[in-house]
């Protein structure tokens, strides 16, 4: 069966599928996104479904848009976060989000997965630095 194109997929069956050709588990992947591993599997599943047309709603967000727009104004991640209350990692989440959902061409899909990236390995470096920090205070 042949794959479906990235823009056909749903924003999440695309993070799932990034996450799996980056060689994670199921089970990973699962607690990643708060999900049983069951449910990971299933979702897998469903993108060998063929598929003739984009998902529904691919509109970006209010929040969306409005990161997008400081982004293009020249904003840092850490000023447009002051601006919301959230930390850098999460408006950059936001950012790939919405170019996820705006993705119908390969360069914004891209630009999206390499946001969201960035995000994770921050999100990861974030752990290390907490474990680091609890193992020292113990």
């Amino acid at each position: 069966m042949d794959k479906n194109p990235p823009q056909l997929l749903r924003p999440v069956e695309r993070r799932v599928l990034a996450m799996r050709e980056d060689g994670l588990d199921v089970g990973e992947i699962a607690e990643r996104l708060n999900r049983s591993p069951s449910h990971v599997k299933r979702m897998i599943s469903w993108t060998e479904i063929p598929r003739n047309r984009p998902p529904g709603d691919r509109s970006a967000r209010a929040k969306e848009r409005r990161v997008i727009a400081l982004r293009s104004d020249g904003e840092s991640y850490e000023q447009i976060a002051e601006r919301f209350g959230r930390s850098p990692r999460f408006i950059r989440q936001v950012e790939g989000l919405a170019y996820m959902r705006r993705g119908r061409d390969e360069n914004v899909f891209d630009r999206a997965m390499e946001l969201l990236a960035k995000a994770g390995e921050e999100a990861r470096e974030a752990a290390r630095r907490r474990e680091a920090s609890d193992a020292d205070t113990s």
